[in-house]
């Protein structure tokens, strides 16, 4: 039993470290090369960098007023970035310094959700999780490292493990993952609704939990900044990119402008409505890729409904698919991921109305087959006993004795002569 998990370790740092090894390729050689498409600037140096630097210096209020929308990310890599600033690092290596944590976030996921799922790692798709192994070769991620955001990745990774817990019973652990996601990246406030409605129970709790973390973070912030909401990306602002659904209402229109508030109330309406569809949620395993199957739904529709749909906007339904096929061959993840990269590339070439037509054309039937899935009725469990395990050890009460369900059938043999009665129970 030994080798298997050292096995999957293995495969885990593999991943990590390729990851790593392709996070420095860009931040060395593309980031710092001018004259090529991004030239020496991105997000990151233009939005983040210049409020870390307040934050080197001691000015914690130049810090908080100076950040971007993004400043619950920026609170967690800060450390990493004062450790380099400390050092009179340039941008590139305090980029670096901040983008290493969260892209190794995705390969660390893959192998709790293995645990978790306790799937057989003797298996080759056991060992191998694609979670963070596609990420070497997927372009949404090297767009998103290209572009300044590896916190994309760490913020996903919180959201799905929130979800993952909440289908698990776990409603503290989850809610702490879900608002952490949130207050780090305003986007992660749709996987909210998803978390609280998968819970088996203690769903009220959850709510007010979460409701209270979420507004201890963001209230101060609201009230510090200038902008108030709008500041955490409450509004779309000028931008507009035509590989999203609203791209023939045009950028003044009322879906365009009020295009965020409709992603949270469309997230959880999907929520609400899956919860009553599914009263009495599976079990196990069962349970996780229900859940995860309507964090994707609700994930793509906040890129396909966004109006600033860049190509890495992809990034976190893509790895909630993958988190779906962990265990198994990932088909869906490598066809969902070029489909999607072909369709939100901004090519020169193409004209406006052939990249929202062509976008229009992919996302649909993906967002269609998603849906399906999630309407699809789930097959009874009481048809089969169950094998038990090691959480029904856990869950027992002191004085409790657990039962095998194949010891509790009624025996088709009679009693031996001279035994005890065997009696059903």
């Amino acid at each position: 039993m030994t080798r298997p998990r050292t096995t999957s370790t293995a495969f885990t740092a593999c991943a990590i470290l390729a990851l790593w090894a392709l996070t420095a390729g860009i931040c060395l050689f593309y980031l710092t090369s001018p004259g090529l498409l991004f030239g020496r600037a991105n997000d990151f140096v233009v939005e983040a960098y210049p409020a870390l630097h307040q934050l080197a210096l001691a000015h914690v209020g130049a810090f908080l007023t100076a950040s971007p929308g993004y400043v619950g990310s920026l609170i967690l890599r800060a450390p990493f970035a004062l450790i380099a600033l400390a050092f009179h690092a340039d941008w590139q290596v305090t980029y670096l310094a901040t983008a290493l944590p969260c892209v190794a976030a995705a390969p660390l996921l893959a192998t709790w959700l293995v645990r978790v799922l306790e799937l057989p790692t003797e298996a080759f798709w056991g060992r191998v999780s694609p979670l963070g192994l596609l990420l070497v070769i997927n372009p949404t991620f090297i767009y998103c490292i290209v572009l300044g955001h590896p916190e994309d990745v760490f913020v996903a990774a919180l959201a799905i493990a929130g979800v993952v817990q909440a289908a698990r019973d776990r409603w503290l652990p989850a809610m702490l993952l879900v608002g952490l996601a949130a207050v780090s990246k305003s986007w992660a406030l749709v996987a909210v609704p998803v978390a609280i409605c998968v819970l088996p129970q203690r769903r009220l709790r959850a709510t007010v939990t979460v409701s209270m973390l979420i507004a201890a973070v963001d209230g101060p912030l609201i009230l510090l900044r200038s902008g108030g909401v709008q500041s955490l990306g409450a509004g779309t602002g000028q931008i507009f990119h035509f590989s999203q659904l609203w791209a023939w209402f045009g950028p003044t229109s009322w879906v365009s402008v009020h295009a965020h508030e409709l992603i949270v109330l469309t997230a959880a309406a999907c929520a609400l409505l899956w919860r009553q569809r599914h009263p009495v949620p599976r079990q196990g395993a069962n349970a996780i890729r229900d859940a995860l199957t309507l964090l994707s739904l609700v994930f793509l529709l906040r890129a396909a409904m966004d109006p600033w749909d860049n190509i890495y906007y992809q990034l976190p339904f893509l790895m909630a698919v993958y988190a779906i096929e962990i265990g198994r061959p990932p088909r869906l993840s490598v066809v969902s991921t070029l489909l999607l990269v072909a369709v939100t590339v901004p090519l020169p070439v193409y004209g406006f109305d052939v990249r929202a037509t062509a976008y229009a054309i992919v996302t649909l039937p993906i967002l269609a087959t998603v849906i399906r899935a999630l309407l699809a009725r789930p097959a009874p469990e009481s048809g089969r006993p169950r094998a038990v395990s090691s959480a029904d050890h856990r869950q027992l009460q002191p004085g409790q004795t657990l039962v095998s369900p194949v010891a509790a059938l009624p025996s088709p043999l009679p009693a031996q002569s001279g035994g005890r009665e065997q009696t059903p129970r």
